[in-house]
């Protein structure tokens, strides 16, 4: 029963290790978490509080910056009409059909 253990536990340990997510991968799924929360657009410096609130992480805004731009090239966010440094979730828009016409649902 012991070797079976400690057979499981290994393949755990290896599991765990091919799963292994970077820093910057976790910084970008918080920073998405906290807009999702919000549900409304977040400026710079609402993200540097969020960021430190709910995951106790701090940042530097030069950082952070850059981080919401590549956020930004990477159809996540986008930029909020009339404010700079302001983002929001990108608004999903259903896919029209062909000739421009929408698609419509059956019920």
């Amino acid at each position: 029963m012991l070797s079976m253990l400690n057979r499981t536990v290994k393949h755990a340990a290896l599991a765990v290790e091919e799963l292994k997510i970077s820093r910057a991968d976790k910084m970008d799924a918080q920073v998405m978490e906290l807009f999702r929360i919000a549900q409304r657009p977040l400026n710079i410096s609402e993200v540097l509080v969020g960021l430190y609130r709910k995951f106790d992480v701090t940042e530097k805004r030069p950082a952070l910056s850059a981080r919401l731009y590549r956020l930004t090239q990477a159809d996540q966010l986008e930029s909020s009409e009339g404010a700079r440094g302001t983002y929001q979730l990108v608004q999903k828009q259903k896919p029209a059909g062909k000739a421009g016409f929408q698609v419509s649902e059956a019920t």
